[in-house]
């Protein structure tokens, strides 16, 4: 049985247990009914993807913590293969069809002639006739996906300043329609990776109702579709659960038109309550402190304060927010953002500082210098020794924001790293070198004047 019939028929069985039943119907329930029926283990993501298609058909479905009800309507009551949503059935015909917009999408800002669209069809799916392909092409324009011009349209209404051949009076030429479905292939893997991000909460609030279209037709294609949702925001990085706090908290930004206006935010900072007008910028995500950020510009004290200052504070700070409607939002994903975003190390504003540093080019600190090079390859310039004519030494350099924090990075290599810029870290870390060589002579001193006691005590 082709899959959207099954489909079809499995909405249908669902349909009937709801409405026999006296209470609530529990997935276990429609589980183990469809199983037997279809003959082998169904998930729950099935049913719960096949639920979800129904209340898209119509019906009212209801989810308890112990099941499902149905509660009728005067749309759907009547005959269930009415009600349900009915698909043609996948036939062979039917993937020559898609296969032939396939070649017409690839080249989709040409008029292409029968014999290249032949040509090109046998290419990637083997020997088809003349006339088979004809019959297709005819049906294609049926159906209003392709468009079909002779060699005197195309001289007249295409191309008027063309030379047609005119010889070639029968000749025709194709082009797919702007309303045509657009075949593509996906990897299977990639189709699994961004359910993976879906359900924990990787997209932003208000694309979840988009996205979850697209999840549903991706369920329908494969059965490893997971539907249960973990309640976590995942990340790479070193932490990757966000507290629910955090979460409610962004569900109030993002629940805000933030992109076209202004916000009233009243934030805590310390022990402070403070309130401001605040124009976002970018809502940035830090891997390394588990947080979210609000960058933008703020004017404090109402709107009569003429100057819009930089700010940037963390998400779970914000008490209440709302929108300002007669205030437009002007930077939003500026170029001036992008440009700070591009050049952060971590999350704060100031000017970009020239970064300048040598590092020993050993395995362990090569690996992290090629690590961070293609993080920051829009800024960092990076040059590797060769060979040994050219040094030890791996030199870096970059147009930085929040270098202190990087600095912490380089301190962290010891003597591996050499900073000659900015020169007052450089003589910052010259000057902690000298305290280390002092310290470690006082000690050295104390344990010579110990050695010579020991041994003086021998005598």
């Amino acid at each position: 049985m082709p899959e959207s019939r099954k489909i079809h028929e499995r909405k249908k069985m669902i349909i009937g247990m709801l409405r026999k039943a006296d209470g609530p119907v529990h997935s276990r329930q429609i589980i183990e009914a469809v199983s037997n029926k279809e003959g082998k283990t169904v998930g729950k993501s099935v049913i719960t993807d096949n639920i979800n298609s129904l209340r898209n058909d119509g019906f009212e479905i209801v989810s308890y913590n112990d099941g499902y009800i149905l509660k009728e309507s005067e749309n759907v009551i009547g005959d269930d293969d009415a009600c349900l949503e009915a698909y043609d059935e996948i036939t062979e015909d039917t993937v020559t069809e898609w296969l032939v917009l396939l070649v017409l999408e690839k080249e989709h800002d040409r008029y292409m002639p029968v014999e290249e669209i032949h040509t090109k069809y046998q290419e990637i799916a083997g020997n088809i006739s003349n006339t088979r392909l004809r019959t297709h092409l005819s049906r294609l324009e049926q159906l209003g996906y392709i468009s079909r011009y002779s060699v005197e349209e195309m001289r007249l209404k295409v191309f008027p300043d063309s030379n047609t051949d005119e010889k070639a009076s029968n000749k025709l030429f194709f082009h797919v329609n702007e309303g045509a479905p657009a075949p593509v292939f996906i990897d299977l893997d990639d189709l699994l990776d961004f359910n993976n991000y879906y359900i924990d909460r990787g997209y932003a609030t208000e694309l979840r109702e988009t996205l979850e279209d697209i999840r549903k037709k991706i369920a329908l294609a494969s059965s490893d579709i997971n539907e249960e949702e973990s309640g976590a925001f995942r990340s790479f990085g070193r932490i990757n659960d966000i507290p629910q706090e955090q979460m409610e908290k962004l569900d109030i930004i993002l629940s805000l038109p933030f992109r076209e206006h202004a916000l009233y935010i009243r934030y805590k900072e310390k022990d402070e309550e403070k309130d401001c007008l605040f124009k976002t910028a970018l809502l940035v995500f830090s891997v390394e402190t588990n947080g979210f950020y609000l960058i933008g510009e703020a004017k404090k004290g109402g709107k009569k304060r003429k100057k819009w200052k930089p700010i940037v504070f963390r998400t779970e700070s914000v008490l209440r927010a709302a929108y300002d409607k007669d205030t437009k939002n002007d930077i939003y994903e500026s170029v001036r953002y992008k440009t700070i975003f591009r050049k952060m190390w971590s999350v704060v504003i100031d000017d970009p500082v020239h970064v300048e540093v040598w590092f020993e080019d050993v395995p362990y600190v090569r690996r992290q210098i090629e690590a961070l090079a293609r993080v920051r390859k829009d800024t960092a310039k990076v040059s590797f020794p060769l060979n040994k004519v050219d040094g030890q030494w791996i030199k870096y350099s970059d147009e930085m924001v929040g270098v202190n924090a990087f600095m912490r990075f380089v301190r962290g290599l010891g003597s591996s790293a050499l900073i000659i810029r900015p020169e007052a870290d450089r003589e910052h870390m010259i000057k902690k070198t000298e305290e280390l060589l002092e310290k470690y002579e006082e000690l050295h001193k104390e344990w010579e004047d110990t050695q010579t006691h020991f041994t003086g005590s021998q005598d």
